[in-house]
């Protein structure tokens, strides 16, 4: 009997090792060192956009632009392109002088404001307001792709002048608003020194009026042109 106590002893010390073998095989938690923390990953700061005119723009390297007509002497086809990995806020400028490698094209002048946004290696096609600066040339055409961009302070500021002449006269109901783009073409035209004799030959041979009709057309536009110039600089001086 005592020697059957005895083993049961033995059996149970025997089982409770295994156990405690088993449940915590090798080590000791204690001993367990902890798993150092992930470093953490930080994104880098994304670079602000670059902002500036067309022609700055331009200058940087970063866009491209291509200019065709539109079939239209107040309206071109513009495409602004980012060739850079950075994000663009392009301001077209009114006042920006565009000038045709094509010596028988009229220099243009853009007369509208345009914001453009462009991701990286984005474009926008853009139909842009113009108007033409040498009354006695053609017109740009839809082949015409060639031009040159200018920052012009002066054609700016011509621009300034006579859309504040023309609010004064849409005010007093003596235009109106849909009149205005084209007022604005003669009155850069009359500014450039454009004669009577330059506006009948316009209109006999683009509108198909008779020299007479073209002449009291001319003289009672003149009227107006001049009420909405008046206090505007030349710009005879613009150059070629």
């Amino acid at each position: 009997m005592k020697n059957a106590n005895l083993l049961f002893t033995l059996l149970v010390l025997c089982t409770a090792s295994f156990s405690l073998s088993c449940s915590n095989p090798g080590n000791n938690s204690a001993n367990v060192d902890a798993s150092p923390s992930p470093t953490p990953i930080t994104s880098p700061t994304p670079e602000p956009p670059r902002s500036g005119s067309l022609v700055d723009a331009v200058s940087s390297g970063d866009i491209s632009y291509q200019l065709s007509g539109a079939g239209d002497n107040l309206k071109m086809n513009l495409t602004v392109r980012d060739k850079s990995e950075r994000v663009w806020e392009v301001k077209i400028e009114a006042g920006t002088k565009l000038e045709p490698s094509e010596s028988g094209v009229q220099q243009m002048v853009i007369t509208k404001e345009y914001e453009v946004h462009l991701e990286p290696h984005e474009h926008h096609d853009i139909e842009i307001e113009v108007s033409c600066l040498d009354i006695n040339k053609e017109a740009p055409s839809n082949d015409d792709k060639a031009w040159r961009i200018k920052r012009s302070q002066q054609l700016a500021t011509f621009i300034n002048c006579v859309n504040g002449g023309m609010d004064a006269l849409e005010r007093t109901g003596e235009i109106e608003k849909s009149s205005r783009g084209g007022l604005l073409q003669f009155a850069l035209w009359k500014a450039r020194g454009a004669t009577r004799d330059d506006f009948i030959h316009l209109m006999t041979t683009y509108n198909g009026l008779s020299d007479e009709e073209a002449g009291k057309t001319a003289d009672e536009r003149d009227t107006i042109i001049l009420r909405a110039i008046k206090g505007c600089e030349s710009l005879v001086t613009l150059g070629p």
